[in-house]
């Protein structure tokens, strides 16, 4: 989401995509080091949105926005259709 060694403060706004019909809730896995690179990427955790409006067919697009702050603390939002939406912090299993 961030490229390495991008000044701080950063953000970078995305769109974000459920995988299927009538979800409510989203996982948003946030890794460090970028997949097929050397060392392999670590697993960080991932951000649950919830609250999401799911469409009629197939999967819903909500936008999201991931950012880090001067001191490298990591920040997550999510909106669909101008709503924010819950977000939770699940560590990696």
């Amino acid at each position: 989401i961030l490229g390495g060694g991008k000044p701080l403060p950063a953000e970078h706004r995305f769109p974000f995509r459920t995988t299927g019909t009538g979800e409510t809730e989203a996982r948003v896995r946030i890794q460090q080091g970028q997949s097929g690179g050397e060392p392999a990427p670590r697993a960080l955790g991932a951000f649950i949105v919830s609250g999401i409006k799911p469409a009629s067919i197939g999967p819903t697009t909500i936008e999201c926005f991931a950012g880090a702050t001067n001191d490298g603390t990591l920040r997550f939002g999510a909106r669909q259709d101008g709503r924010k939406l819950p977000v939770a912090w699940s560590a990696p299993a």
